[in-house]
């Protein structure tokens, strides 16, 4: 039987028994060396096994995810329940790397800057086949889709979807970014919320100064919107 890499165990205290964001999951991350938590990015390279933690912080992994240390750094001794190296999954499927995205650029350029990538999610490759190129990923500010998407969620979008009435969307408005809802009127684009409460939809005329531009189409996070 193989040994799963660290950056999968990794993975698995923060997404499956956590249940956390980068961000959330480096902020609990607290060590002398590290008194204002771990950065994000800094996450990111654990996870995908191109840096690896200290001594002390992989102690504080542990005691966070209320593994073994042993499991947690060789892999070996007890395991999560439910986890699994990915040599039993005998039907394993190819993965892709989608880019997390800090910011979306205005005009979105064909090259993202190195910078901009913060993070990477991982899709089966059937997903990602046909829309090779397309994806991208981006963190939900705020709750104006709760309760379909939540602060700090994580959505992929396709750059290259003509989005339809009810889609939810990533838009840039000026510069900042919405995820919201579109509908598409005769004269204007409404980018309209889930949640009504404190917020109000965007609406944005042919005849409005206004610089608004859809980015993509969301397909998936917590639910798949787009097949």
């Amino acid at each position: 039987m193989g040994k799963s890499p660290l950056g999968e165990r990794i993975h698995y205290i923060r997404k499956m028994i956590l249940a956390l964001t980068q961000g959330e999951f480096g902020k609990l991350l607290i060590t002398r060396k590290t008194p204002e938590g771990v950065a994000q990015d800094v996450i990111s390279t654990w996870e995908r096994d191109v840096s690896e933690p200290s001594a002390e912080a992989l102690t504080k992994l542990a005691e966070l995810g209320r593994v073994s240390l042993n499991w947690l750094v060789a892999g070996k001794g007890k395991r999560p329940e439910g986890f699994r190296e990915r040599t039993e999954i005998r039907e394993y499927e190819p993965e892709a790397n989608i880019p997390i995205l800090a910011e979306v650029p205005a005009g979105f350029p064909e090259e993202i800057p190195e910078e901009n990538v913060i993070s990477w999610a991982v899709l089966p490759r059937s997903i990602v086949r046909k829309r090779e190129g397309r994806l991208y990923g981006i963190f939900v500010k705020g709750n104006c889709m709760y309760p379909a998407l939540k602060s700090g969620d994580e959505v992929i979008f396709d750059i290259g979807l003509q989005p339809e009435n009810g889609d939810i969307v990533v838009a840039r408005i000026e510069d900042a970014y919405e995820v919201r809802r579109f509908f598409k009127k005769r004269q204007a684009v409404e980018l309209r919320p889930d949640n009504e409460v404190g917020y109000k939809p965007i609406i944005v005329a042919a005849k409005d100064e206004v610089c608004i531009e859809i980015i993509g189409v969301v397909i998936r996070s917590a639910r798949d919107y787009r097949k």
